[in-house]
């Protein structure tokens, strides 16, 4: 097993989709450190990781649970066609999650 830092950046927040488990802020930064992945899906408390072989659950930091609470709660439906109001509101961060090392980009 591998330790990898996921970030968050600003683009990830600007192009995420609330409540969209494969397209949210988190998703495009995991995606950036993991190779060998047909599917990954972000929940609000883990994240799955799908090959052609298995999936694997990898438990979510407490920084990244709260950061999913408050993307995918703020008002997005009020805001019509302009959501950086919103948006600017997150910051980028980052989290460390522990996989499978055949699932870390070299």
């Amino acid at each position: 097993m591998n330790v990898v830092t996921v970030r968050v950046t600003d683009d990830d927040i600007r192009e995420g989709r609330p409540e969209d488990v494969c397209e949210c802020p988190i998703a495009y930064g995991v995606r950036r450190v993991l190779t060998d992945y047909t599917r990954i899906e972000v929940g609000n408390d883990n994240l799955v990781i799908e090959n052609d072989s298995y999936a694997l659950r990898v438990s979510l930091p407490d920084e990244a649970r709260d950061f999913i609470r408050r993307f995918d709660g703020a008002d997005w439906y009020t805001m019509e066609d302009d959501t950086s109001a919103i948006r600017d509101k997150f910051k980028p961060f980052e989290f460390t999650i522990e996989v499978p090392t055949a699932f870390v980009r070299p």
